[in-house]
C-alpha cells in the first residue's frame, strides 16, 4: 500500500527526528528558521547523502529515483517537505531581503497552525447609499 503516492510505508518518528537533526533542526517543535547557505554551511547534502540509504527503503522505487539521486540543496527541502508532511506538519518559505539579496527563509510549523477556524462572531453590515 502506498502512501501519499511517494512511500511505500510511513517512516517512523524517530527516523524522522534524526533527518531533521541533519538539517541541524532539533526535532517537530524546532521553530529555528533557516535558509540555503546555512544548508551549505552545515554540509547537508554531504550527510543527506549517508542518510540516504536509510529512506530508500520508505520511498516508492519510481520516486527514489526522482528524488534521492543527484541531491541538492533544492531537493532536499522537497525531501524535507514529502516526509514532515506525513506528521501534519509543513515547510513554510518566505522572501526576505538582507543586505539586497533576496533570501528564501524556511522554517517548520504544525498543520494545525496554518488552517484559520472561521470566526462567527465577526458580523460585518455593508450599506450602499
Amino acid at each position: 500500500m502506498t502512501i501519499n503516492q511517494l512511500f511505500k510505508q510511513k517512516p517512523s518518528k524517530e527516523l524522522v527526528c534524526e533527518l531533521l537533526t541533519i538539517y541541524g533542526l532539533d526535532g517537530f517543535d524546532d521553530d529555528k528558521q533557516f535558509n540555503r547557505n546555512n544548508l551549505l554551511n552545515i554540509h547537508l547534502i554531504d550527510n543527506l547523502n549517508i542518510f540516504k540509504t536509510k529512506l530508500e527503503e520508505y520511498y516508492l522505487p519510481c520516486k527514489r529515483k526522482i528524488y534521492l539521486e543527484n541531491l541538492t540543496v533544492k531537493k532536499s527541502i522537497t525531501i524535507l517537505r514529502q516526509i514532515i508532511k506525513l506528521f501534519d506538519h509543513v515547510v513554510k518559505s518566505n522572501e526576505k531581503y538582507i543586505k539586497g539579496e533576496k533570501i528564501i527563509v524556511y522554517q517548520i510549523i504544525p498543520l494545525n497552525t496554518l488552517k484559520k477556524s472561521p470566526n462567527t462572531n465577526n458580523k460585518c453590515i455593508i450599506s450602499f447609499d
